[in-house]
């Protein structure tokens, strides 16, 4: 006898619409850093809300890190219920001066509660400015820790960036390319066709990564 399957559909709601300061803190960040897309790291999720509003005004995808388990669990579950989690947003449990994460990923970096940052030292200075891609990506974090930023700042050394003060926040933006990267402009690498580049960021050798495959 022909059986017919039976398909079992999952219902597809939505984020319900909210409008409180993380609304607009979002909004601001986003028309300061004039990002619309790419990654967004979260460090320190807090509410979620935060996180929630970025995916809600840009096209961003949304990685969270947070030492609190219950609370990413909490967080995991909500937004998979309104159909963004894996699609939009991805949390994760663990320290952000210490969780790894592809180098120069991010678009912005943010922090809904920077409270669970701790002190701002050498290690989470690094972290931060490890995962900002080059030519515009920016952190924020509230003027309170504008201090602890700084002097981290000088400790770990790390050129290219650039401090300043945006509204209620302090920025980190690394605006143009990674120190010692270098143009291939030409067919033969430049102008004067040296046939090699002057690039000394990026070393061999070299290989292609496929499906995720790790090149040794």
């Amino acid at each position: 006898s022909k059986t017919e399957p039976k398909v079992y559909t999952r219902p597809q709601l939505s984020l319900v619409r909210k409008s409180d300061k993380w609304t607009e803190t979002a909004t601001r960040l986003l028309n300061d850093s004039q990002t619309t897309d790419g990654y967004a790291l979260v460090f320190g999720v807090g509410t979620g809300r935060l996180a929630e509003e970025l995916m809600r005004q840009s096209k961003l995808f949304v990685i969270g890190v947070d030492p609190d388990a219950e609370k990413i669990a909490r967080l995991r579950a909500q937004f998979h219920r309104a159909g963004a989690y894996g699609h939009r947003i991805s949390l994760h449990v663990g320290q952000p001066s210490s969780f790894s994460l592809p180098p120069f990923c991010a678009n912005l970096v943010v922090s809904e509660d920077p409270a669970s940052l701790g002190l701002i030292d050498v290690k989470l200075a690094q972290a931060i400015a490890r995962s900002l891609r080059p030519y515009g990506g920016t952190a924020y974090l509230p003027k309170a820790k504008a201090d602890q930023l700084e002097k981290a700042l000088v400790k770990a050394t790390l050129p290219g960036l650039t401090l300043r003060n945006s509204g209620n926040f302090i920025s980190l933006t690394r605006a143009g390319s990674l120190p010692g990267a270098d143009n291939w402009s030409h067919a033969g690498a430049n102008a004067a066709n040296t046939g090699a580049s002057e690039d000394h960021f990026l070393k061999g050798p070299l290989g292609i990564l496929w499906f995720d495959g790790s090149v040794r």
